[in-house]
């Protein structure tokens, strides 16, 4: 009997990967008018934080930031969609997990991460941020602003990928004081106040990931 797939605008959906504050991720299809075009992770931004944000309303400058950035450790040939008044971010499958995935593993097995492996997982995601420091757009140079396992890939040959940029202001200004917990412990305290994008919060997140990393816990929140 054939499977029958779900369909997310132009994107036929394969399998679902994470359910979490920010939404839902897939291994998905984009379609063209030949058929699949290619396979791509698909996040739906349909969670409980982004449901209080307007992604939809800051998509165009998404585009233009994510065409501007050109790093091995940003997601590539990223596009947005609009259904139902909901964002989706697809951008080219690469073998790997979320990292919020491999984290919730660690977890639950009680197998940590070796510490050389969380370090190059941070030097990359080091790598991401200086990438978008580099470029301008509007005359501000491009932070990510919410920095999180969830919009992170871990590759299986030691690679990241980081996915996200352009959406991070809209995004922090949706978190709430009693925000999942899978948000809070990656956004500096000053981040929470400004509620404004900043190099600063970004460089708190990474060692908020790298803390984790290498503890296997969150830091408190």
């Amino acid at each position: 009997m054939a499977e029958r797939y779900r369909v997310f605008a132009s994107h036929l959906l394969f399998k679902e990967l994470v359910g979490d504050a920010l939404g839902h991720l897939y291994r998905a299809g984009e379609l063209g008018p030949a058929g699949i075009r290619r396979t791509a992770w698909l996040r739906v931004f349909d969670g409980p934080l982004a449901a209080r944000a307007d992604l939809a309303a800051v998509a165009p400058r998404a585009r233009r930031v994510n065409d501007a950035l050109q790093s091995a450790s940003i997601a590539s040939a990223v596009t947005f969609t609009v259904a139902g008044g909901v964002l989706a971010l697809a951008h080219d499958y690469v073998p790997s997990q979320p990292l919020s995935r491999v984290l919730e593993r660690v977890a639950a097995e009680g197998f940590p991460i070796p510490i050389d492996n969380a370090l190059l997982i941070a030097e990359k995601l080091a790598l991401a941020l200086s990438a978008g420091l580099a470029v301008e757009i509007d005359g501000t140079r491009i932070v990510h602003g919410l920095l999180n396992p969830a919009l992170v890939f871990v590759t299986y040959d030691g690679e990241c990928v980081v996915a996200g940029f352009g959406l991070g202001d809209e995004l922090l200004a949706a978190v709430g004081d009693a925000a999942e917990p899978s948000i809070l412990p990656y956004l500096a305290p000053e981040s929470l106040l400004s509620r404004n994008p900043s190099r600063q919060g970004d460089v708190y997140s990474l060692g908020a990931i790298l803390f984790h990393l290498l503890t296997g816990s969150p830091l408190p929140a």
